[in-house]
């Protein structure tokens, strides 16, 4: 009985209305603010969500680029484009071109997700014709340009445009191949 006597002396009391508005508004913020926090938490999970399933695309990605560790045996084999067959009765140029070579030159053509086409400048070839190359990417190719700044990986073909003059360098001899994996990629001139 003495609740309902506090309750009544309560209500009849000036100042009651302004309590009791006083308690609906902080009732109807802290309500306000629940729904906006869940709201936000809903959206934030949403976007996390989405940013696992972009880095496991990226991850599938970055697994499927080849890797640069090649077989001994493979890394100083030549390939056979652009070698000229051997005719004994013609007579051959003063200037052969060496049994292992690791670096060309080329104008980029065309920019993809994990590699470059390349115009190379025939050097590794024994005809020294001018052909298409491409430079496979890896997790450890490095792309130097002009200002020596410096890219490790897949950021480097963000920095590549159609036209630019690139230096190319391979763990492996690339004599006579048209697709390489590209160790060092230096940026001659834009």
């Amino acid at each position: 009985m003495n609740f309902k006597k506090t309750f009544k002396n309560l209500i009849n009391k000036p100042s009651c209305p302004y309590i009791v508005l006083a308690f609906f508004l902080l009732l109807i913020i802290i309500s306000v603010y629940l729904f906006y926090a869940v709201s936000i938490s809903r959206q934030r999970i949403v976007q996390l969500e989405q940013r696992i399933v972009e880095l496991e695309q990226e991850l599938y990605f970055y697994k499927a680029l080849p890797t640069p560790n090649i077989p001994t045996e493979e890394i100083f084999q030549p390939g056979q484009v652009g070698e000229i067959e051997v005719d004994p009765a013609v007579p051959q140029p003063e200037e052969e071109l060496g049994a292992i070579i690791f670096d060309t030159r080329g104008i980029v053509q065309e920019v993809h997700r994990d590699r470059v086409i390349v115009l190379g400048d025939g050097t590794n070839f024994e005809d020294r014709q001018p052909r298409q190359i491409t430079l496979l990417f890896t997790l450890e190719t490095n792309l130097f340009l002009v200002d020596r700044t410096h890219y490790i990986g897949l950021r480097g073909l963000e920095q590549l445009s159609p036209g630019m003059q690139l230096t190319i360098t391979a763990n492996e001899n690339i004599r006579g191949r048209t697709e390489f994996t590209a160790r060092d990629i230096n940026i001659s001139e834009f």
